[in-house]
């Protein structure tokens, strides 16, 4: 709009790089890479035990009118049953993540409880906070769940996305729990990271 305002061929091109610029892969891939240090992919061995599994929600989709859920990316709750699997932890926890105006009332920790168990993880171990609709609300209603069921190790294996574990962390650690990190879901092809498959 200025460049034609003010007729300046210059202000346009410029304006154009920049626009290009902005839109291309290795510019949207080289500033996740930032959001989401120092963090990498870790071994389950170098991950050590805990009193619980803390699994945050953001994974699932749900389709308001056929009811139907989806996966966005299922890459936290499988960290999850892979570290109960490993040993880490004999306690599993989901967050009870819900939608505002989703029209359902289902919560996202009900689904993947759900399907942890059918994936061979016992009833019993498996837990879900009650709703919440961001990571503030999901450490508050996981420190519910800790007094209402007397957990009593305050430590914990968070799960979560590397470009939201170091927010998530900060929260964590407020309400009042040592935080083990293990971060997933990573966007960014920049950093140098190799797979772990154990």
């Amino acid at each position: 709009i200025i460049s034609f305002l003010y007729k300046s061929k210059n202000t346009f091109l410029l304006t154009l790089a920049f626009l290009y610029f902005n839109s291309i892969g290795i510019t949207s891939d080289f500033l996740i890479s930032i959001v989401e240090k120092p963090h990498e992919i870790l071994p389950l061995s170098s991950i050590k035990n805990a009193g619980s599994i803390v699994v945050l929600s953001g994974m699932r989709e749900i389709d308001r009118n056929q009811k139907i859920f989806e996966w966005k990316d299922p890459d936290r709750f499988f960290a999850g049953i892979r570290l109960y699997k490993a040993g880490k932890s004999k306690r599993l926890i989901f967050t009870g993540g819900a939608t505002p105006y989703s029209g359902v009332n289902v919560t996202e920790g009900e689904l993947n409880r759900n399907d942890a168990i059918l994936m061979g993880v016992p009833k019993s171990s498996v837990f879900i906070s009650d709703k919440a609709k961001n990571t503030l609300q999901e450490a508050e209603e996981i420190s519910n769940l800790f007094k209402q069921e007397n957990f009593q190790s305050n430590e914990i294996i968070l799960v979560t996305s590397a470009f939201h574990m170091k927010r998530a962390q900060r929260i964590f650690e407020r309400v009042g729990f040592k935080i083990i990190s293990f971060p997933v879901d990573f966007k960014s092809k920049c950093s140098k990271r190799r797979l772990i498959y154990n």
